[in-house]
């Protein structure tokens, strides 16, 4: 939804995070898609949700981002939106709690 336009620089990371934020509380949209590789993407999705077996921290989780440019989401901006929807999602419960999903699969 966010689009080519919001990739590369802090300022438009912050904002982005901000905008889904706002969207995610006061929208209740459940979900974020990333232009971003699907594998890479669901590890930080399993952090999130807090399932069994996930990456411990949100740092951890954002280690998968190898295959894809690691600028793109291994970021300190992704890592703090990333903190957020983490501790966002522990006041949800397991059906209510927003998924990060990337829509890319590279090799």
């Amino acid at each position: 939804m966010l689009g080519e336009a919001s990739h590369g620089t802090s300022e438009f990371y912050t904002w982005r995070a901000e905008l889904s934020k706002k969207l995610i509380t006061e929208k209740e949209f459940s979900f974020i898609a990333v232009e971003g590789d699907w594998p890479s993407c669901y590890t930080l999705n399993r952090y999130v949700k807090q399932y069994a077996g996930a990456a411990p921290n949100a740092r951890e989780a954002l280690r998968d981002y190898y295959r894809w440019p690691t600028w793109m989401w291994a970021n300190e901006e992704i890592l703090q939106f990333t903190e957020w929807l983490y501790a966002y999602n522990k006041s949800q419960s397991k059906k209510n709690k927003v998924g990060f999903y990337g829509i890319l699969a590279t090799k």
